[in-house]
């Protein structure tokens, strides 16, 4: 073969090549290479649901509550639209569980079993004890408890000591759960007409439930430590991985977490 063959060979070659390789990018579109290398969500909105739990969360299309208001703000500026929906919080447990929401807006880790929780805090509460307020009850620790009737809302998680409590109560524990669409009337009614001798309950959303109640004052009796709350999402949603990773980074973003301080003062205001 002559060099002149070789060369002639060797251009054959290359052009194949090259014609193989456009062949290749045809059939393999920049916007397929783009959404490989692109980090951009594929959700377009979030359904999830929540109780009254205002301040924090509200059954109010003009006051929705500020982790919903911050929520929202700082998901929509990841292009996602975020529904709340208010139920009563078993139920919403239990319809979302069953997928019929994507995920609880917030919820303590014992609260959703089998969900996947986020890492990063949707919000932190902090749980008191409220006693009629000529009682003499005082809250210092599990002992305290001892032939006390403590009310509390079916389902929700308040932090050790009395998760145990309603868990495994003790000989001198009682406890009474109510599960109804607006328990912490009924608990705040009970407490009045001491058929309960004390109830657990978030300070924030007692004293916006007492805000213009002034014939119902109750004696704050004692507090325990502040717990964080997180959002949490269905097992049988089907985006549940895409969906905890993002909720990662917004609720770790300083932009959820001023929206989140700004949205908690306008609730707070007189």
């Amino acid at each position: 073969m002559t060099q002149a063959t070789v060369i002639q060979a060797l251009k054959s070659m290359a052009t194949i090549a090259v014609r193989s390789l456009l062949t290749l990018i045809a059939a393999y579109p920049l916007s397929t290479y783009a959404d490989s290398t692109d980090s951009k969500h594929s959700i377009s909105s979030l359904n999830l649901a929540a109780t009254d739990w205002c301040p924090y969360s509200c059954d109010s299309s003009q006051s929705p509550g500020f982790v919903t208001e911050a929520m929202t703000h700082a998901l929509a500026k990841e292009d996602i639209t975020l529904t709340v929906t208010i139920l009563p919080w078993t139920r919403a447990i239990k319809m979302t569980e069953q997928g019929q929401f994507d995920g609880l807006l917030t919820a303590s880790v014992n609260e959703a079993p089998g969900f996947h929780i986020t890492e990063a805090p949707s919000g932190e509460y902090q749980v008191c004890l409220y006693s009629h307020p000529d009682s003499s009850f005082t809250y210092n620790d599990r002992e305290s408890f001892n032939d006390v009737i403590l009310g509390g809302i079916q389902d929700y998680g308040y932090g050790k000591p009395i998760d145990d409590i309603i868990n495994t109560p003790r000989a001198a524990e009682q406890v009474y759960l109510l599960s109804s669409s607006n328990p912490l009337l009924s608990l705040v009614e009970m407490t009045y007409k001491r058929r309960i001798d004390a109830f657990a309950e978030d300070k924030h959303v007692l004293e916006h439930y007492l805000k213009d109640k002034e014939n119902q004052q109750l004696k704050n009796s004692g507090c325990l430590e502040k717990h964080l709350f997180f959002t949490a999402i269905s097992p049988h949603y089907e985006k549940r991985k895409e969906a905890i990773t993002l909720l990662n980074k917004v609720l770790a973003s300083d932009d959820y977490k001023l929206l989140y301080t700004q949205a908690q003062q306008r609730y707070s205001a007189p």
